[in-house]
């Protein structure tokens, strides 16, 4: 009886902790941009990308020469490709789509709806269950609830995919040097310093 009483304040204060999550229906979608640079400085640029980011109100997840990974706000788009074309020696491609995360939405609402009612109807047989029932009962509760977390887990991140939009940025190396002698079938010609010979005049 004791056992059963300890099963039961630890099942309603486990039940207790579930929430309800509140999340915004007038836009569900998730924006996404993939680009490639031409930079001279990857260093430099990635961290003009990251400050950027930071500055806009988003964080980056990965930087480095050749790859940077940023979130920022969704509505901050435009403001993006405007910014990786000011900073680039060339932009190779600059891509991007939107992801619509109503159908996810509304499956992982409907899932944790459902595990509700399930521990709702499941705590209504725990007066009534003897050692055996109390302790299967828990076990179920348990799972439940744990199923229960890791669905508002996935309705969290859908929230921040909708709130912030991710940009993968890779860049690639672009060396400002002079070109290198093609040799002239004519030896002559080989032997002439073309750049002395500019600089001097004809």
């Amino acid at each position: 009886m004791i056992l059963k009483k300890i099963s039961y304040v630890l099942v309603i204060t486990l039940f207790l902790t579930i929430t309800t999550l509140t999340f915004p229906a007038d836009d569900y979608l998730h924006q996404q941009l993939q680009a490639t640079l031409l930079v001279a400085e990857p260093d430099i640029v990635a961290e003009k990308i990251t400050g950027w980011a930071e500055q806009a109100g988003g964080y980056f997840l990965v930087k480095s020469s050749t790859r940077v990974i940023i979130r920022f706000p969704s509505q901050k788009m435009d403001e993006l490709r405007d910014f990786l074309k000011s900073i680039a020696e060339d932009v190779v491609t600059l891509t991007s789509k939107a992801t619509d995360l109503r159908e996810n939405f509304l499956e992982i609402q409907s899932g944790i709806a459902s595990r509700e009612e399930m521990l709702r109807s499941t705590l209504v047989f725990l007066d009534r269950a003897d050692i055996k029932g109390t302790l299967a009962i828990e076990k179920e509760v348990i799972t439940l609830l744990k199923e229960v977390e890791e669905l508002k887990g996935k309705l969290r991140k859908i929230y921040v995919d909708r709130l912030y939009a991710l940009a993968t940025i890779n860049l690639n190396y672009f060396q400002q040097s002079i070109p290198q002698d093609i040799p002239s079938s004519f030896d002559w010609i080989n032997s002439i310093d073309f750049y002395k010979f500019i600089q001097e005049g004809f």
